[in-house]
């Protein structure tokens, strides 16, 4: 059964939203930001939305995905535009922040300089490099 990461539409893009509790254009204060102004792309590679991502945020979107499904949080991606889809090695070459099903992962280009797991405001990341994000990310839905 497809998911709704895996095969997107107008609809399912809303309810993907929707039931990650996500808004496109989003607005948070710098103190409860965690990322500002992030893009949002699906394991297809379409842009979802954007707008900043809150710790709890992080926490919900975890809980809410199913197995299989991933978020990429980056920044924007060219001109991509909502509906747009980006290779997801163009995505994987920029996301500092993959979120998995119950998981949150950091991609640091010196990964060694972050202690893993790594806690910021009140969440814990496996820290990933840019390869190993590649490596695990690039051509599987987990």
């Amino acid at each position: 059964m497809a998911t709704l990461f895996e095969q997107p539409t107008t609809g399912l893009k809303s309810n993907a939203l929707d039931r990650l509790g996500l808004k496109c254009g989003q607005r948070y204060t710098a103190v409860r930001a965690v990322y500002r102004t992030a893009y949002w792309y699906n394991q297809s590679g379409e842009v979802l939305g954007w707008g900043d991502l809150s710790g709890d945020d992080f926490h919900r979107i975890a809980s809410r995905l199913n197995d299989g499904e991933l978020l990429f949080v980056t920044r924007r991606i060219g001109r991509a535009q909502i509906g747009d889809s980006i290779d997801r090695g163009d995505i994987l070459k920029s996301v500092p922040f993959v979120i998995g099903a119950k998981c949150l992962y950091l991609v640091a280009a010196a990964k060694d300089t972050f202690q893993n797991p790594y806690s910021y405001g009140g969440l814990s990341f496996e820290v990933l490099s840019a390869d190993e994000a590649l490596e695990r990310f690039r051509g599987s839905n987990t």
